[in-house]
């Protein structure tokens, strides 16, 4: 495969490389992972862990409890303490805190929340978040990144992947290829046909 194949592995463009190293940015992105703290008060008639309410909460009722918060907040009061009072969520026994996510994987209810933890800066809080089941408040608390060098550092480890990915192609190509011209004889067609009849099922003895 080498002698057949690599030979014919070519040196990567600059446009090629870039484009590679594009996809190793977006697997690092990907990978990156952030703990978050939140408040999340329901709407309607189902708690967090969707069990029914005996009494229904309404947009305004969540509003004003979210506000609430919110001033909590802005007078200096610590996210996790303010989570604990107001939160219904189902960590808010935690102060809220869902420990490291990363922005896929969550029940579709919580990716709003989600989303916008990957928004903010280690540390921040966002603003009211309003879903059609939930109004939340989001912290991000830290933020855990690959390390993502820059292309010049990686240029020769790109070249690598690019020419690794190509011979792999190739070589997947050419044995396909292969496969549909070969013909495969047995090499003794009578003990190959022995061999076939002793295999074969036998009929059940009456």
């Amino acid at each position: 495969l080498q002698g057949t194949i690599g030979q014919k592995v070519s040196e990567p463009t600059r446009q090629e490389l870039e484009e590679v190293y594009k996809a190793v940015q977006a697997d690092a992105r990907d990978k990156e992972r952030r703990q978050m703290l939140l408040i999340d008060v329901p709407v309607g008639d189902t708690d967090a862990a969707g069990k029914e309410l005996a009494n229904p909460i309404t947009r305004a009722e969540a509003r004003k409890r979210i506000d609430a918060a919110l001033a909590d907040l802005n007078a200096g009061k610590s996210f996790e303490d303010v989570a604990k009072e107001y939160s219904s969520g189902i960590n808010a026994y935690a102060g809220g805190d869902w420990g490291m996510l990363s922005q896929t994987g969550v029940r579709t209810r919580w990716q709003p929340a989600v989303d916008a933890l990957f928004k903010l800066d280690e540390g921040q809080v966002s603003g009211v978040i309003e879903t059609d089941d939930a109004l939340f408040v989001v912290k991000c608390a830290k933020i855990d990144r690959p390390e993502q060098r820059s292309f010049t550092e990686m240029q020769a480890q790109l070249v690598r992947n690019y020419k690794n990915h190509q011979f792999e192609t190739l070589t997947r190509e050419y044995l396909a290829d292969l496969f549909d011209k070969a013909v495969i004889r047995p090499a003794n067609a009578g003990r190959f046909l022995r061999a076939v009849v002793e295999a074969a099922p036998k009929a059940a003895a009456d």
